[in-house]
């Protein structure tokens, strides 16, 4: 099969997980195809396909991961898009209808103190 990468052995894959597999990483089908949709966020395959080995991640499939994530946390603990980390690294201030987004969407909690975690 013409695959994006070839699973290997000790990857320990289920038949449901190498299904999986080689649906998303199979190079001729429509690399347009959402594959993943979690509300706000969502992934093509061509997206997707940068979870191959040696690729760069883009930000689709970390915004993805961290709102599923988000979704089944402890009330206290957030994962926060891309945008935010983009923001800080450029020293760039959020405007006040992005900032109430990302509390609607991301915090579900009252927010008294927030510390970074590295």
């Amino acid at each position: 099969m013409n695959l994006a990468f070839q699973p290997q052995n000790n990857m320990n894959l289920s038949p449901v997980e190498l299904a999986v597999a080689v649906y998303v990483f199979f190079r001729d089908l429509p690399h347009s195809e959402l594959l993943v949709d979690v509300g706000d966020c969502i992934a093509s395959r061509v997206a997707l396909m940068t979870l191959v080995p040696r690729a760069e991640v883009v930000d689709d499939v970390l915004n993805v991961v961290i709102r599923m994530l988000t979704r089944t946390s402890k009330h206290t603990q957030w994962f926060l898009p891309t945008s935010i980390m983009q923001a800080a690294l450029k020293g760039r201030t959020l405007t006040s209808g992005t900032a109430t987004s990302l509390r609607n969407n991301y915090m579900r909690c009252k927010v008294d103190k927030v510390t970074r975690k590295e």
